[in-house]
């Protein structure tokens, strides 16, 4: 299963981290993301899995990402 997702207001920053993040889940078989156009800032990213749902496995590895995050604290 396969779907895209656009994050508004976003660029290349955030899409390379959920990039790296979901590269790691065994459960994906293919992730990339574009900014298609730089004016706009809008993230495009694109989730291929073997079985399970994408929009569960963003949302998991988000909260990874928000845990790793939580843990770098100054």
């Amino acid at each position: 299963m396969s779907l895209e997702f656009t994050i508004k207001g976003e660029d290349h920053t955030l899409g390379h981290l959920i990039q790296q993040q979901l590269l790691t889940d065994p459960k994906v078989s293919f992730v990339g993301y574009t900014v298609p156009s730089f004016s706009e800032r809008n993230l495009v990213i694109k989730i291929e899995t073997s079985e399970n749902d994408p929009r569960e496995i963003l949302q998991k590895n988000i909260e990874i990402i928000k845990d790793k995050l939580n843990i770098i604290k100054l």
